[in-house]
Formats: structure tokens, sequence, C-alpha cells
């Protein structure tokens, strides 16, 4: 997971970050107007529904993990191990 602009995971900040963006009465209306204007309505409704999440604490969990694997001529790839 990587980290936002606000040195917290991104996952873990996206539903206080989007509930706060919609609050705001002049910043919540202008990305209102912007994302309609645009046509992009569907992601403003995204990020309206994302606001009323309530998220559970995410940061005990653990879905798997990132290996970098070597390959042919000094190149790596990038696997997830998922766990079941």
């Amino acid at each position: 997971m990587t980290k936002g602009p606000n040195k917290e995971s991104t996952l873990t900040s996206a539903f206080s970050e989007a509930k706060r963006l919609i609050q705001d009465k002049v910043l919540g209306k202008s990305f209102e107007l912007f994302a309609t204007h645009t046509g992009n309505r569907d992601f403003y409704n995204y990020v309206e529904n994302l606001s009323d999440l309530n998220p559970k604490d995410v940061s005990d969990v653990h879905l798997g993990q990132l290996a970098l694997v070597p390959d042919s001529l000094n190149k790596h790839r990038l696997v997830a191990m998922v766990d079941y």
C-alpha cells in the first residue's frame, strides 16, 4: 500500500478525506460543479458514497504480501502472494 501526500496509507485516509471534501461548503460545491461540468458525475457520486461509510480499522488487515522474483537479465517480477 502506498503512502499518500499526508504520509498516511491512502486506503486508511480515503474515507476521512472524502468526508472532509464533501462537508466543506465551498470546496465540496466546487468539486460537485467541476465533476458535473466535466462529465464525471459518477466519480462525484463515488466520493460522496465513500464519505458516508464507516470503515473498520484496516491497520491490522493483512491480505498477503508482495515479493520480487528474479528473472532473466537482471530483471525482477513483482508477484502478489495472497493468503486464502
